[in-house]
């Protein structure tokens, strides 16, 4: 099995960069609007916590010899992000949906990025990788 050429890996390590770059931002913008005038102290915690998946699958991307695995680690995640914050800021039927802001991240890190990243060596070792 060959590792695919380098300008494939390029694109692909610039496509987990960005979907990476994409976690950050909508994360930050969750922290600066979500949070409005709250304790500071908490919208630095709330975008830590939050980013973690993303800033891993950015170290990752940029390590390993096959992007594609910090690829696909970091879709689902960011996915799943987008429907869990849909969910909390715009159809929020239950005062403690916010709660779903601290609990989205440990799922992510826990169960979501693991898929992922399972998925991508996959992808990377099976008859997609050698392309």
């Amino acid at each position: 099995m060959t590792l695919p050429s380098k300008a494939k890996m390029r694109g692909t390590k610039v496509a987990a960069l960005a979907i990476g770059s994409l976690g950050l931002i909508l994360h930050l913008a969750v922290a600066v609007y979500g949070a409005g005038q709250g304790d500071y102290l908490l919208i630095v915690g709330l975008f830590v916590w939050s980013s973690l998946p993303y800033l891993l699958g950015i170290l990752l991307a940029c390590v390993l010899k096959r992007p594609i695995i910090a690829f696909c680690g970091m879709l689902m995640p960011l996915v799943l992000d987008c429907f869990n914050i849909y969910g909390v800021f715009v159809t929020s039927t239950s005062s403690t949906a916010v709660v779903a802001l601290l609990w989205m991240p440990l799922w992510n890190i826990l169960m979501i990025q693991p898929v992922g990243l399972a998925i991508g060596w996959w992808v990377a070792k099976g008859p997609l990788g050698t392309r």
